[in-house]
């Protein structure tokens, strides 16, 4: 995380010319919601899309996989305020 967080100041410096430093909270934010979606994707590799509920009376999707969906969501709108990607750009 901190390396990323150090990358991302560096690349907000040099691609948009100005202090990233104010930004530090967004871009922590982001760091934090990277971790969770590749902490979701690691835990669907392993357990799969599906679980079991109510005692393996029933089936449904992954809890993780809601959570990657959010978290990834949430990467997008904080990348946009940051500058990073521009509206329509996160569908390319």
């Amino acid at each position: 995380k901190e390396k990323f967080t150090c990358d991302i100041v560096t690349f907000i410096e040099q691609t948009q010319m100005v202090n990233a430093y104010p930004n530090m909270v967004l871009i922590g934010m982001l760091a934090h919601q990277i971790d969770l979606y590749v902490q979701c994707t690691r835990q669907m590799a392993q357990t799969g899309l599906v679980e079991s509920y109510n005692k393996g009376a029933t089936s449904g999707p992954s809890l993780y996989f809601s959570m990657a969906d959010k978290a990834l969501n949430r990467v997008l709108q904080l990348m946009k305020e940051l500058g990073l990607i521009t509206e329509g750009e996160e569908d390319e």
